[in-house]
């Protein structure tokens, strides 16, 4: 059994297993663009405005979501990747050969 077989193999078995890694990089990096596009729009408000008021505070409430999901996808793709990895050794090892004394 070649490479290519095997990895297709892991990959039709579990294929939610290799999304976390996908999913995980898509939250962390998700988040400093939310990150990015709320400080920039609240200093382009910032010298309209005379005070610092509770509009402008509100808009730093995406970036508050954007991490509450952030923690809560990092810790289930975690939890998914250690799964994986522990279970794909597993999978990945020959089964027990069977012997005719066992039988009796």
């Amino acid at each position: 059994m070649n490479t290519f077989q095997v990895l297709a193999r892991l990959i039709s078995y579990r294929p939610w297993s290799y999304s976390c890694r996908l999913l995980l990089l898509l939250a962390c990096y998700g988040e400093r663009i939310i990150f990015g596009l709320v400080v920039q729009h609240f200093f382009t408000i910032l010298p309209t405005e005379p005070a610092l008021t509770l509009n402008m505070l509100a808009l730093f409430l995406p970036w508050i979501l954007a991490i509450i999901v952030r923690l809560l996808v990092c810790y289930l793709a975690t939890f998914g990747i250690a799964r994986f990895t522990f279970s794909a050794g597993a999978l990945l090892q020959p089964p027990p050969a069977c012997s005719d004394n066992e039988d009796r």
